[in-house]
């Protein structure tokens, strides 16, 4: 092949290229550095010629604000929690369900379910379960506390509760869908 020709195929190569590129700049490169822009000056989207330039106080002022330190300790910590956790689930699941003996095949049918059942749903259900005791009704886990001889709580409502419990419910309803990489290897080993 001669130089020619190579230069030929790297053209083309960037004019199938070059479509998607426009789209990635005009739908997220810009975007970004115009929020950027956006959050260096005081500025009213509505006006944007009333702006004044305030440079990194806004950074620094969030860096100070104690919600947002907590909430991004929050959030930190669960990303440290649940992609451990959803990588090593997802590859034991993985080992257990390709088992070559036939009574474990079920198993492949039932890691189908998290694409089937969507987000909004697993809320609902993870709500029920913690639901507190009012009017006589109480979810599964109070329930449970009753008939051990516990007192039930309102794990939602209290914030002592609330956050350790939506750390590891959340996590764990986040960890159910990683089956998605047993679909992956189901898959891949299908075939």
């Amino acid at each position: 092949m001669s130089a020619w020709q190579r230069g030929q195929g790297r053209r083309a190569g960037w004019l199938f290229l070059l479509p998607a590129l426009v789209l990635l700049v005009l739908f997220v490169v810009w975007p970004l550095l115009r929020a950027f822009w956006w959050s260096l000056n005081a500025t009213d989207l509505l006006t944007p010629d009333r702006q004044h330039w305030l440079g990194g106080a806004q950074y620094s002022a969030l860096l100070r604000d104690e919600r947002f330190r907590r909430a991004f300790a929050n959030t930190a910590l669960f990303a440290l929690l649940v992609v451990p956790a959803q990588t090593a689930l997802a590859f034991l699941l993985a080992l257990w369900v390709t088992r070559p003996e036939p009574e474990w095949r079920w198993l492949r049918a039932v890691f189908v379910l998290p694409t089937m059942v969507a987000m909004p749903a697993l809320a609902v259900i993870w709500t029920a379960l913690y639901q507190p005791s009012e009017a006589g009704e109480s979810g599964p886990v109070n329930a449970l506390l009753l008939t051990i001889g516990m007192t039930p709580h309102a794990w939602l409502r209290e914030p002592s509760l609330a956050l350790p419990g939506a750390r590891c419910d959340v996590g764990l309803a986040r960890a159910w869908p990683a089956a998605d990489g047993v679909r992956v290897r189901i898959a891949s080993t299908a075939a």
